[in-house]
Formats: structure tokens, C-alpha cells, sequence
């Protein structure tokens, strides 16, 4: 049995299905008397920012290839090729010309990102190798030719627009959106068919900005979307950007705040508000007057004895004067002090050198340095 005889050329796959691409070679067939080997590519990204989605793809493709070879009813037997596009679209051209000039291979599962499954395609018609999209949601894909070769099993991004414009007006409540997005065929196409959804729905577009493809600094973008106080900046592109924006938004403080949500969607604050302390701070109380710094004398504050409740009196003999130890100093050994009442009536401490007027006008006196 000859080459021809025991593997599926490319032209039987798509006499045999063409508008189901590659789903012909996993459906049934006629009885054979031997498999016939079928061998098929996987390209995707397995490299770069969006590794994550393709070597989950790749590992899918994988372990169904592995279910069918194991399945005793296939009629068929399944080889595989993985390559990597690096979701870049010349390195997605250069895979796609691997694949079509390999003769074994009658078939392709193509692409995750959309700029690189829309450079291809032109690549798998002149091949005339089967190509079924397994990620890219572009709708040109499949949408702006009539290749019989091009399928795609995904749904594309005027299904996720038209959900995205809907429940972030009429389900969040928002109504003031700023756009960014990439440049590339991908970007432009999600803030198309998202600001025409939005517009159904009630939204409002205040401003529209496009970045480049792996751009490092948005920082002037939000500036200028920021400016226009929206309550959401939304952005298409693909994931990568995506989260260097959201960092960015954090630090520039675009993010929208709580007066910037709609009212159905603010919850009330269930936080104690904590009392201010009274009285002038710590570091105001222990401020020098200036006509001590002018003296160069040292300084002390005129003290007021502490109120009833707050003093504990001690043992006095009744030709001793009256004493009293705070209770603030319980915690080193209680010392005892004499407060002589002043001519206001009020107990304050006088020093022999400071003025009289300090003790009845409540201003701090100050004393001389002592002299050596």
C-alpha cells in the first residue's frame, strides 16, 4: 500500500467537507481495512504574554489526539506538529509555511490571537490546507472572504461586545465610558462593535485614544482620559497591555472612586468614625515662645493642676501645705508637688524669675539658663 493509498490528501478532506474544515477528519468515514495515518499542525502562541492560552490549547489538542488514537472505533490514526507564533503575526506566517509545505499534513488547528489567525489566511488559501481558528474572535477571519478553507469553532467579538455594552449600562449602571485600545486590526475592531453596542444601550462615549501594540507607558492616555472624569476607562487589546494599563491606572489614581459609581451600586460604610483628640497637639504644646529663642533662656510651661477626680491627696499635717500627686505618674515612683495659689485663684506654677503677668494671663514664662 502506497503513501497516497494510507494517508488523506488535503484535496479529499475538503471534497469531503467544505464548509466543516477540519471537523471532517475527526467524523465518521467508510470502512476501511487499515487506518490511514492523518497528521495535523497546532499553531498558537507557546511563547510571549499570551503563553498561558496557548499551551492550554496545545495541551487540549494533545490529549484529544491521545483519546481518539485509544478510541478502537477511529478510522483513523493521528499524528501531530505543534508550532509556535509567538502571537506575533510575520512569525504566524512563517509557522503557517511550515505547516502547508509539510505534504503530511492534511490539516491545521490555527491561531489564538487575532492578528496572527487574519495574516494567515491568505497563506492556508493558496496552500489549500484546511485552517480551524481555535481562539481568535476577529470576525474578518471568516467574515471578509469566501475561503472554504478558513472555519473557526470560537464565537467572535461582536458576541462579547454586544454582552460587555450590556451589563456595564444596564446591569452596573454606568454611563460614561473612556475608550483605549492597540492599534492593530484587533484593537480598532473591540472599540468598534463595543462603542456601537454602547450607544444602544444607553451609554456614553467621552473620549476615544489608541495606543500601540506592547506599549510600556500609558501614562498620557490616562492622563487625558482622567481629565475627562469618566466612570469607567475601558480598554481592548490583548492581555499583556491590558494589565500594564490597570497597574497604571492604580498608581495614577484613574481607577474610578465611590462618587464616580453609580447610586444602585454604593454600599454605606459601616466603619466608626473616630473622635478628634481636643486641645492643641503634642507638638504644638511643646513649641518654644519666641521671645525665649530671642533670649536664649530656657522655658517652662505654665501647668495647671489636675481636677478633682483625676488627683489622689496625700497625708498632710496641718501646718504643712496642701499637696498632691497626679495619677498619671502611678507608673514610676508618685512624687509630690506644691501648687501655691495664684492671684487669680487658680493653683499655677511660678518661678521667682519669670514675670508676674505670665501666671495670670496663662502665657508661658520663661527663666533664665542657670549660670555656671
Amino acid at each position: 500500500m502506497d503513501e497516497h493509498q494510507s494517508r488523506l490528501s488535503r484535496r479529499e478532506i475538503l471534497q469531503g467537507a467544505t464548509a466543516l474544515g477540519v471537523a471532517a477528519t475527526l467524523g465518521p468515514g467508510p470502512a476501511w481495512a487499515q487506518k490511514k495515518t492523518v497528521k495535523l499542525a497546532f499553531i498558537g502562541p507557546l511563547t510571549g504574554g499570551t503563553a498561558s492560552n496557548g499551551l492550554g490549547g496545545r495541551n487540549s489538542f494533545l490529549l484529544a489526539v491521545k483519546e481518539r488514537n485509544a478510541d478502537p472505533k477511529s478510522k483513523y490514526r493521528y499524528e501531530t506538529e505543534v508550532l509556535d507564533d509567538e502571537c506575533k503575526p510575520t512569525v504566524a506566517v512563517q509557522a503557517a509555511l511550515k505547516a502547508t509545505s509539510d505534504p503530511a499534513v492534511v490539516a491545521g488547528i490555527t491561531h489564538y490571537c487575532s492578528v496572527t489567525a487574519i495574516a494567515t489566511v491568505d497563506t492556508y488559501h493558496k496552500a489549500g490546507m484546511p485552517a480551524m481558528v481555535w481562539g481568535a474572535v476577529l470576525p474578518e477571519i471568516t467574515y471578509s472572504h469566501q475561503y472554504v478553507e478558513i472555519s473557526r469553532v470560537n464565537g467572535t467579538m461582536i458576541n462579547q461586545n454586544n454582552v460587555a455594552a450590556d451589563f456595564a449600562v444596564k446591569t452596573l449602571g454606568f454611563k460614561t465610558f473612556a475608550l483605549l485600545h492597540d492599534t492593530t486590526d484587533y484593537g480598532r475592531a473591540h472599540a468598534k462593535w463595543f462603542s456601537e453596542f454602547l450607544g444602544k444601550a444607553g451609554g456614553k462615549i467621552l473620549s476615544t485614544q489608541g495606543t500601540a501594540k506592547d506599549q510600556k507607558d500609558y501614562t498620557a492616555e490616562l492622563t487625558r482620559a482622567k481629565a475627562d472624569r469618566p466612570e469607567v476607562i475601558w480598554y481592548g487589546g490583548l492581555t499583556p497591555d491590558g494589565v500594564r494599563v490597570k497597574v497604571q491606572m492604580d498608581k495614577l489614581g484613574s481607577a474610578p472612586s465611590s462618587r464616580a459609581r453609580p447610586a444602585s451600586s454604593r454600599t454605606r460604610s459601616t466603619r466608626r468614625r473616630v473622635p478628634r483628640p481636643r486641645g492643641r497637639s503634642a507638638s504644638s504644646r511643646a513649641r518654644r515662645p519666641r521671645s525665649c529663642r530671642a533670649a536664649g533662656a530656657s522655658w517652662t510651661r505654665t501647668r495647671r493642676p489636675p481636677s478633682r477626680s483625676r488627683r489622689r491627696r496625700t497625708a498632710r499635717s496641718p501646718t504643712s501645705p496642701r499637696t498632691w500627686s497626679s495619677t498619671r505618674s502611678r507608673r514610676s515612683a508618685p512624687t509630690a508637688r506644691r501648687w501655691p495659689r495664684g492671684s487669680s485663684g487658680r493653683r499655677t506654677r511660678t518661678r521667682s524669675s519669670a514675670p508676674s503677668s505670665s501666671t495670670t494671663t496663662g502665657r508661658t514664662p520663661c527663666r533664665s539658663s542657670p549660670s555656671t
